[in-house]
């Protein structure tokens, strides 16, 4: 009985690569991993599955054809998750939560574009810093200061390319980090949301909307700049993100 599960499931993820490998359009990845080796129950970043709970590195064969997650591993044995969505999806829910637990979360972006529909020069950039207002310890934002850094989302044809990758490490120590993105292209745009778990009072994730809302980030309109200020309380912030063409 054993050995027809390990067959079946086996077969189910030969299929479910198959699949992938034939995708068109366009997509959005998404990488993350947790640099802390903490464990599964303690991870600084993680994508939660549509019906509830982290996604685990032992996740089953069809959550991870549901939402198009993949775990692998790094010689240390951190668990990296990436994800990718289509145009007009939304990725599943990215929960942040770095607080006091040792390491932080890296977070990087991709875009492939089966039908050259975009072009290869990059169009989406991640734009990360400390906060200017919070003033404080940028080691909380990988060493990133007050002067933002804009990181360009690579295009490519097949195979996913990440973006450099910011370093999320919000804790109890003075100050917080900004995220936001600029999209520089008219034929498409980002949607963003981004809550905070539970109410705590302390504003752990600056600038957050109710749950379900999202704003839009478009070529020439006011970024949207989510501040990371988490710290030891209840939960953490979340955000979704959704890429839709325009015309």
């Amino acid at each position: 009985m054993k050995k027809t599960l390990m067959v079946t499931a086996a077969a189910l993820f030969l299929a479910s690569q198959t699949v992938n490998a034939h995708d068109t359009g366009v997509q959005m990845y998404i990488k993350i991993y947790d640099d802390g080796g903490n464990s599964e129950d303690q991870l600084q970043c993680a994508f939660i599955h549509p019906g509830g709970g982290v996604i685990k590195a032992d996740t089953g064969v069809s959550e991870t054809r549901l939402i198009n997650v993949n775990t692998t591993y790094v010689p240390n044995k951190k668990a990296v998750r990436e994800v990718h969505v289509h145009l007009k999806d939304w990725s599943p829910e990215i929960r942040l939560d770095t607080d006091e637990t040792p390491g932080g979360c890296q977070y990087s972006m991709a875009i492939v574009d089966h039908d050259d529909e975009l072009g290869s020069d990059p169009k989406l950039f991640i734009n990360w810093r400390l906060s200017p207002t919070s003033g404080g310890d940028d080691a909380q934002c990988g060493g990133v200061n007050v002067k933002a850094k804009e990181i360009a989302v690579p295009v490519t044809a097949k195979i996913p390319q990440y973006s450099e990758a910011i370093r999320i490490d919000a804790d109890f120590r003075h100050g917080y980090c900004e995220l936001w993105f600029t999209v520089k292209s008219p034929d498409f745009e980002l949607n963003v949301r981004f809550w905070e778990e539970y109410e705590t009072g302390f504003d752990q994730c600056v600038s957050s909307q109710p749950k379900g809302a999202h704003k839009t980030v478009r070529m020439g309109s006011a970024p949207y700049i989510m501040g990371l200020n988490m710290r030891e309380k209840r939960g953490g912030c979340r955000q979704q993100l959704q890429l839709r063409k325009i015309r």
